[in-house]
Parts: C-alpha cells; structure tokens; sequence
C-alpha cells in the first residue's frame, strides 16, 4: 500500500475538487502535461460500469455464436486448470 501525507492546504484543494466532482463535475488529473487519471461523479462511473458490461455481454454472445457455427464445445474450468496444471 502506498501511503501519502497531504499538507493542510493540499487537503483543502483535495476536499474542494471532491465537492466539484459530487456536484457534477469532471476532473482531470494531470503530471508534467501528461493526462494521468480522471475523477467523476458516481453516476458517470454507474453508467461507464453498464457500458462495459453490456459490451462483455455482446462478445460473450458473439463467442458462443461462433462456437456453435464451428461446431466446438465448451472447456469447463477444471478441464482448463487441469490442462494448464493449475
């Protein structure tokens, strides 16, 4: 685990940009130039977690779609830890 200490005046700005980000805001955090990470509000983050799961669920289709269509058939996990030795 990485520990940071924040002085005063860091964790004020800290508290400041996280009531922006609770009000709607987007925050973008950056180094030397650098886009490094991005703060958001829950609800933005809730939506981006749907999309994602959406997308796993179309490949998930698509691969099952494909397997049928080529006639093979599905390895359990314990065959795939079996043949990976796991």
């Amino acid at each position: 685990m990485i520990r940071i200490e924040l002085t005063a005046k860091q964790q004020a700005e800290l508290k400041a940009a996280l009531q922006q980000v609770a009000d709607g805001q987007q925050i973008i955090l950056t180094a030397d130039g650098v886009e490094l990470a991005a703060l958001i509000p829950m609800g933005d983050f809730d939506m981006l977690q749907e999309a994602e799961d959406t997308l796993d669920s179309e490949l998930i289709d698509e691969a099952r779609a494909e397997m049928v269509a080529s006639g093979e058939k599905p390895v359990t996990l314990e065959e795939l830890r079996k043949d990976l030795d796991l």
